[in-house]
This record gives C-alpha cells, sequence and structure tokens, in this order.
C-alpha cells in the first residue's frame, strides 16, 4: 500500500527467483493506483498467476468452480483471483506485460462481443494474457449465463415468493447476494445441490484450464 502511494513506478519488488521494477509502466498507470482503495495490485505484482474478474458475484464463486474442475485450491497452484472491475483491466494487464506474467481475465460482453472484447483487449493478448467472455450477445453478464445454463437448478433452490419479477431479475439486482446463496447450496453437502449437478458456463471451464496449462 505505502509503495503504491509512493508511485510503482519507483518500486522495486523480490522475490525468491528475481528482483522486479515497473519503471517504464505508464504515468496514467501509476497515478490510477495512487488512488486505487485497495491493495489488489500487491496481491497482484507478487502472484506467480492471477485471475482478473468482473465484480463480487464472480470473486465469490470463482474460486469454488476452480477448486471443482482442478480437485485442488488456487493458492495451491500460485494462482491469485482479483476482483478489479472490468474499466481496470487495462491497468491490470500493463504491469502483467511488464512483467511477462500469466494472466487471465474473465469478464462480461456486454452485449457486443466483437467490440468489448475481441477489439477492445487485442493489444493485451499474448502468450501470458488471455481473455473470456461468453460469446453469445444474448449472455451478456456473468448472471444471465449462469442462468442460462442452470435455469432449472436455479429455479428449484434459489426462488422464493419475495422474486416477484423472476429470479433472474433477482440475481441482476442483488449480485453478490444471489452468488453467495449459491455458494452455499454447493457447500452445504447436499448432493442434490453440489457442483455436479451445475454447468459451470464453458467460458469459465475455459478460463481456468488456460490459467491451469
Amino acid at each position: 500500500m505505502i509503495a503504491s502511494r509512493l508511485d510503482l513506478k519507483n518500486a522495486i519488488f523480490f522475490s525468491e527467483n528475481r528482483i522486479m521494477n515497473l519503471n517504464e509502466l505508464k504515468i496514467e498507470t501509476a497515478k490510477f493506483f495512487k488512488k486505487a482503495p485497495d491493495n489488489n495490485v500487491l496481491n497482484f505484482i507478487l502472484s506467480k498467476k492471477a485471475i482478473l474478474v468482473e465484480g463480487d458475484a464472480e470473486y465469490i464463486l470463482l474460486n469454488e468452480f476452480y477448486n471443482y474442475l482442478t480437485g485442488d485450491e488456487p493458492y495451491n497452484n500460485n494462482v491469485s483471483i482479483i476482483s478489479c472491475g472490468g474499466k481496470t483491466f487495462k491497468r491490470y494487464l500493463e504491469i502483467a506485460k511488464l512483467l511477462n506474467k500469466k494472466v487471465v481475465v474473465i469478464t462480461d460482453n456486454d452485449h457486443d462481443y466483437e467490440n468489448n472484447i475481441t477489439k477492445t483487449y487485442s493489444d493485451f493478448r499474448s502468450d501470458n494474457v488471455e481473455i473470456f467472455a461468453d460469446k453469445d450477445n444474448l449472455n451478456h453478464t456473468f448472471e444471465v449465463s449462469l442462468y442460462k445454463y442452470n435455469g432449472s437448478f436455479i429455479d428449484s433452490y434459489l426462488a422464493n415468493a419475495s422474486m416477484t419479477n423472476g429470479v433472474q431479475s433477482y440475481m441482476l439486482n442483488n449480485k453478490a447476494e444471489s452468488a453467495f446463496r449459491l455458494l452455499c447450496l454447493f457447500t452445504d453437502e447436499n448432493p442434490d445441490t453440489n457442483l455436479e449437478k451445475f454447468k459451470i458456463p464453458p467460458y469459465i471451464e475455459e478460463a481456468i484450464q488456460w490459467i491451469t496449462g
């Protein structure tokens, strides 16, 4: 936190195997992290691999998805999961470029995969950086994708009488809460609600396979 406030361009980071500096960081990005309200950037810099997600809902569920798909915890594979918001992905990816860090971004297509994913991140994709989002523009956000592949499951176990506009509407308006409720279902030792009964959206599966490959 102190280093980021003093300007990351002037910081030197020591790890077991190397010494790193960010003196080539763009001035605008260094200024951004001076004002950032958390220490995510420190976790990111010190991680060997990172998964960047867009919001709290993805952050809440991704560790469980990762564990189910790989049979292990992310930290055991030197993978950090960081929620940094879609508008700040490029700031982190600029650091990733300088440090040659393996990073995957999991994000929403916001109704336009071609413009918001393919074109927006064309300068950042490399052997060490990849971006994953649902390619179907109708599945424009994380919650819509979850519901698309698991409508019956979610209706059966998440719906209640107060959700007068439907479960998907509730999920979109209460993203963190609905993600937490799903997490509780997955981890309550009920065989009917574990992740074997749930379809993790393919783009998230692909992202996890990519970062662990």
